[in-house]
C-alpha cells in the first residue's frame, strides 16, 4: 500500500513539471509567431527586404542575443558612425533612433519591428 502511495504522490509532482513544459514551449511559440508577424508587416512595404525575410523564415539577423547577433548590431553600428568617412550623409540612417528604440523594446513584436529598421538602416 505505501507503494501506492508514492506513486500516487509521485503523480501530482510530475504533471506540473510536464505541463509548465508545454507551456513554455508554447510561450516560445507565440513569442516566434509574433516576431515573425512583426518583421513580415514591417518589411513588406520593402520588397526585397520582404523576399530576403520570407527566404530566411523570418529569422532574426541582428536582434538576437546570441554573439553571432551582438558582432553583427555592433559592426552595424560602427559603420553607421563611419558613413561620413565613406562620402554617406550621417542622418540618413538615424543610428541615434535607432539606439534609441533598441533601447525601447517592450514586445516581441517591437523587436520584429527593430530587426527591420536595422536591416533599413
Amino acid at each position: 500500500m505505501a507503494r501506492a502511495e508514492g506513486a500516487q504522490t509521485a503523480v501530482p509532482t510530475v504533471i506540473p513539471a510536464v505541463m509548465a513544459g508545454a507551456m513554455a514551449k508554447a510561450l516560445d511559440a507565440a513569442r516566434d509567431s509574433a516576431f515573425r508577424q512583426a518583421v513580415a508587416e514591417a518589411a513588406g512595404t520593402d520588397r526585397d527586404l520582404a523576399e530576403f525575410y520570407s527566404a530566411t523564415d523570418y529569422r532574426p539577423v541582428w536582434t538576437g542575443d546570441d554573439a553571432t547577433h551582438r558582432a553583427r548590431r555592433a559592426a552595424l553600428l560602427r559603420a553607421l558612425d563611419d558613413a561620413a568617412l565613406h562620402g554617406l550623409p550621417e542622418g540618413r540612417y538615424g543610428r541615434a533612433a535607432l539606439l534609441a528604440r533598441m533601447a525601447d523594446i517592450r514586445s516581441t513584436r517591437e523587436m520584429g519591428e527593430v530587426e527591420v529598421a536595422l536591416s533599413r538602416a
